[in-house]
C-alpha cells in the first residue's frame, strides 16, 4: 500500500500484500530501507531509524519520508495492542507500507532492495476469517482480515433478528430447535462456498448454541477453537481482536501439516535443500514452493558492504544469500513458505519441493 493510499484507508482497503505486489518488490532493485514493528513500538521503531539513518548522513528523502510515518500508520486506525508486525518499505519513490501476518521484533535493514523474509510468508499464512456470531437476539457474518478493519457481511437468507420469533425462549430451547441451525447453515455456505479459498469459519458463541450449530453443519473449514463471549455484546473491534489469536494457531497448524507432508510423505527426489540448486530450479520455475528461516541473523554486530545492512539498535545482519533466494522465489510467484528456526523442515535454512522429480539413479 502507498503513502497515497494509506491515508485513504477505509474499509475495503487491506494491508495484506498481494501476489503482484510481492513480485513488484521482489524485482525492485532501488536502495531501500526496510522496517518491521509492532503497532506499540512503531513510534519509537521510527524515531531510531531515523537518528541511525542520519548518523550515517544517509539521503535526506528517507528522513522526510520517516516523518510522515507516525501519522500514516495512526491513520490505519490499528489498535496499538494489533499482534501483527507492520512491514514499511521507504524508497525514493515512496513509502509503502504492509503487515506481515507473523509476529516478530522490531528489525530495520538498509540496502539495495527491500528486504522481504519477513514479509514473503504472507501468502501461504491465512490472512483472515469470516466470523458467525450466534445469539438468541440474531446470526450476523462478520469479516475479519489481518490489517483490515471488520466488517459485517450481509447473508441472503439470514433470519432477521431475534433468530426465533419468541426472544424469551432460553438458549437451551434456542439450541434444539434444529430447523433454525438448517436454516442459517444453509444461507450461510451459500455464501461461503462461492468464495476462493474457502475461508475459514470462526464461530462465536456461547454453548449450547456453538454446539447445536456445529452438529447441524455441512461447512467443512470451521475452526477448532472459538470465541467465548458473549456476542451479543461484543463490537467488531472486539471480535477482530479475538480472532488474530486463533488465526495465528491455525496458520502454525497448516505449517506443521505442510512440514509432515514435506518430510513424511513426499519422495525425495521431489525435496531440494541445496541453495544453489534450490536458486536455479526457481529461475527455471520448477519449483513448486519455497521454504525458509523467517529470522535468519547472523552476529549482533552490523556489517556495512555491498549486500544488506542491520542497525545494531533494532537487530543484527540477516543473511544476504537466503534473501536473494527469496526474491528470485518471488519474482517467479512461487509460493515462499516461512518457518521459525526451531521448526524448518529437514532443520535446514532453505529447502523447496520441485514441481518434477530430480533424476535418480
Amino acid at each position: 500500500m502507498s503513502l497515497a493510499t494509506a491515508m485513504r484507508y477505509s474499509e475495503d482497503d487491506t494491508l495484506c500484500p498481494t501476489t503482484r505486489e510481492l513480485q513488484e518488490l521482489a524485482m525492485c532493485r532501488s536502495r531501500t530501507v526496510s522496517v518491521f514493528t509492532n503497532r506499540r513500538e512503531a513510534k519509537s521503531v521510527f524515531a531510531s531509524v531515523a537518528a541511525q539513518l542520519r548518523a550515517m548522513d544517509d539521503e535526506a528523502a528517507s528522513l522526510v519520508q520517516l516523518r510522515h510515518l507516525p501519522t500514516m500508520i495512526a491513520d490505519l486506525d490499528l489498535p496499538s495492542s494489533y499482534p501483527f508486525a507492520l512491514a514499511v518499505f521507504l524508497r525514493e519513490s515512496g513509502i509503502s507500507v504492509f503487515t506481515t501476518g507473523q509476529l516478530m521484533e522490531p528489525l530495520a535493514v538498509r540496502g539495495p532492495r527491500p528486504y522481504l523474509i519477513p514479509l514473503a510468508g504472507t501468502l501461504t499464512m491465512p490472512t483472515g476469517a469470516m466470523v458467525l456470531k450466534l445469539s438468541s437476539d440474531g446470526a450476523q457474518l462478520v469479516e475479519i482480515g489481518i490489517g483490515q478493519r471488520a466488517r459485517s457481511i450481509a447473508v441472503p437468507g439470514f433470519p432477521a433478528s431475534p433468530v426465533v420469533s419468541a426472544p424469551a425462549r432460553s438458549a437451551l430451547q434456542l439450541a434444539l430447535d434444529t430447523e433454525t441451525w438448517v436454516r442459517i447453515d444453509s444461507a450461510l455456505r451459500a455464501v461461503l462456498e462461492r468464495m476462493r479459498p474457502r475461508p475459514l469459519l470462526v464461530l462465536a458463541a456461547s454453548d449450547p448454541l456453538a454446539g447445536a450449530f456445529r452438529r447441524v453443519t455441512r461447512y467443512g473449514r470451521i475452526a477448532d477453537t472459538g470465541i467465548h463471549v458473549d456476542p451479543a455484546r461484543s463490537t467488531l473491534a472486539d471480535l477482530a481482536h479475538l480472532t488474530y489469536p486463533i488465526l495465528h494457531e491455525h496458520g502454525k497448524r497448516q505449517q506443521m501439516e505442510f512440514k509432515s507432508h514435506l518430510e513424511n510423505d513426499l519422495p525425495m527426489s521431489r525435496v531440494e535443500t541445496d541453495r544453489e540448486r534450490l536458486h536455479a530450479a526457481a529461475v527455471v520455475h520448477n519449483l513448486e514452493a519455497l521454504i525458509v528461516e523467517l529470522t535468519p541473523h547472523a552476529g549482533a554486530r552490523p556489517r556495512h558492504d555491498a549486500g544488506h545492512t542491520m542497525q545494531s539498535l533494532l537487530g543484527s545482519t540477516p543473511n544476504d544469500a537466503l534473501d536473494a533466494l527469496t526474491h528470485t522465489a518471488l519474482a517467479a510467484r512461487i509460493p515462499v513458505h516461512t518457518f521459525d528456526a526451531d521448526a524448518l523442515p529437514f532443520g535446514r535454512s532453505a529447502s523447496g519441493l520441485l514441481r518434477y522429480s530430480r533424476m535418480v539413479p
